[in-house]
């Protein structure tokens, strides 16, 4: 058997760290190590998406925590959860795969939870096939307040025919209730149905106060907090601040004009750059002839003091030539400079210093690590409001470093403003708004089934928190059956025997099977009033 993998996690390791982590282990067989009151593994969608990579890598994964959250939202997912790496035995098997996501917001509510207020008022037929009829409470009677005693004894016989009257008509509102009111009928269709696999663009837009479907636009809220912050970073520039060498150097002038060097001319012998420290006049040169009639040319002479550009022992030159960089390359040719002595005083020492890459590293830096604290306060003050993390935007305002940038030192600090801010929206119009669109597309007289089993899967298109603006692509993977007016099947059947309406229902285009409950149990036919009638789809 393959040796399993461990891999130990932080409380605030975020999805994408694990994805790639994941990635980089060889093994089959993985364990993941989660700490208790772990970011990650609190959170249904990111463990949703773990198992979906799990899958994709082909790696068979387990979860070791002891975090009541995270073994609950893991076995969910499917995932096995251990108490320790040591155990044989899981403490919680998993319950099978889920819909591979990117972020699952789940379509169907609980049976017995009531319609949406998005969903009652949408104009798009969104119908909920997954609920069942409900429970229907059962009425009390109240006993009748006993008969005031009399000492009479003649008054004995009155009181027990006001008792008597009261229990035979609370016999007849039972029984009229129970024969024309209690009986009711529930119907459950089996319908053929369509695969559907359908992408929309839902764009959560903070100026809308109601969802629009022509646009696919659904109303958001923007939510921003703010923390003051400071953190000590480390400077990673290097500069030299030793001493310059100095010498003098003798200047020798061929051409037939005076030159005037200012301070700073340049003379360079390889890579090594000297500078004068004053400025020259170099004589012309003059010309004669000897003896014999031959011309002697005299060049003019001058020397100057130099330094080295740059700190650093490299510029202790020996005596030697040098080109004058400051002049053209004609005069070049004809002034020439050398040095009669080596050069000396030039010393390294290399210290550190801040950089401009250092300050802004460090602003970065300084948002990250407030990221964590500022998601769980952008999470708590939407509220009812969905926020998705991967929308959130974290940023350093007004920082001010302790130290400029150049400045030698070790270490300096930053000082500033962290913000976080998103758009969030309400997640039932949202899914509403995903069905209604996917409706828009379906073929005419056809509709989306919804059921527990169905999910949007979500990815973020972008974030304009300045125009107030979250662009998301919503996939919903679910089933779409031929549309059926609810009111005429009922009216169909309203009155006629349980089998006979089956038959009904059973020849009616796009129902494959039809099945009739009807209450109280012994009753052989369906009520005449179609309120007394509900109707249920299930999927083929």
């Amino acid at each position: 058997m393959t040796e399993r993998e461990i891999l130990y996690l932080e409380p605030d390791e975020e999805i994408t760290s694990v994805i790639d982590k994941l990635r980089q282990l060889s093994g089959a067989r993985v364990s993941l190590v989660f700490p208790k009151q772990a970011n990650l593994i609190a959170s249904p969608v990111n463990v949703k998406l773990l198992a979906r990579e799990a899958k994709r890598q082909k790696k068979e994964i387990t979860i070791v925590t002891q975090d009541p959250v995270g073994t609950r939202v893991a076995s969910q997912a499917g995932l096995p959860v251990f108490a320790d790496l040591n155990d044989r035995q899981p403490v919680a098997s998993g319950r099978g795969d889920r819909p591979e996501v990117e972020d699952v917001i789940d379509l169907a509510e609980p049976a017995d939870a009531p319609p949406s207020e998005t969903e009652a008022a949408s104009p798009v037929p969104v119908k909920r096939y997954d609920r069942g009829a409900g429970p229907t409470s059962e009425p009390a009677f109240s006993q009748p307040p006993p008969s005031r005693p009399t000492s009479v004894a003649s008054g004995r016989p009155r009181r027990r025919g006001v008792i008597l009257s009261l229990l035979t008509l609370l016999i007849a509102l039972f029984l009229g209730w129970f024969f024309f009111l209690y009986p009711s009928a529930t119907v459950v269709l089996t319908v053929a149905t369509d695969p559907v696999n359908e992408t929309v663009e839902v764009t959560v837009d903070n100026n809308l106060t109601e969802p629009d479907e022509a646009t696919g636009h659904i109303p958001g809220q923007k939510f921003q907090s703010d923390v003051s912050a400071k953190a000590v970073f480390e400077a990673t520039g290097t500069k030299d601040i030793g001493t310059k060498a100095t010498g003098s150097i003798a200047l020798e002038n061929r051409l037939g004009e005076t030159l005037t060097l200012p301070v700073g001319t340049t003379f360079a012998r390889g890579t090594i750059v000297f500078r004068s420290t004053a400025a020259v006049t170099l004589p012309a040169a003059t010309a004669s002839l000897d003896p014999l009639g031959n011309p002697i040319v005299r060049p003019g002479t001058a020397s100057v003091a130099v330094e080295a550009a740059d700190p650093g022992a490299a510029a202790n030159l020996v005596a030697g030539e040098f080109t004058v960089t400051s002049l053209d390359t004609a005069k070049q040719a004809k002034v020439t400079a050398k040095s009669t002595a080596a050069f000396s005083g030039g010393e390294s020492r290399e210290v550190k210093i801040v950089t401009e890459e250092d300050i802004a590293a460090a602003t970065a830096s300084l948002a990250e690590s407030h990221r964590s604290e500022l998601t769980d306060r952008l999470k708590a003050q939407a509220n009812q409001f969905t926020v998705l993390g991967n929308t959130i935007e974290v940023e350093t305002l007004d920082a001010v470093p302790s130290l400029a940038a150049d400045s030698e030192a070790n270490e300096f600090e930053v000082v500033g403003t962290v913000r976080s801010r998103a758009i969030g929206f309400e997640a039932h119009a949202y899914q509403a708004m995903v069905v209604a669109l996917v409706n828009q597309r379906l073929g005419e007289g056809k509709t989306l089934v919804v059921t527990n089993a169905d999910s949007v899967e979500t990815s973020v298109g972008r974030t304009e928190y300045g125009n107030g603006l979250l662009i998301l692509s919503g996939t919903i993977r679910s089933e779409a059956v031929q549309q059926l007016d609810h009111e005429s099947l009922k009216a169909l059947i309203a009155g006629q025997s349980v089998l006979a309406a089956e038959t009904h229902l059973a020849e009616q285009e796009g129902i494959e099977q039809a099945r009739v409950r009807v209450r109280p149990s012994f009753r052989q036919s369906i009520p005449r009033s179609t309120a007394k009638i509900s109707i249920e789809l299930v999927r083929e």
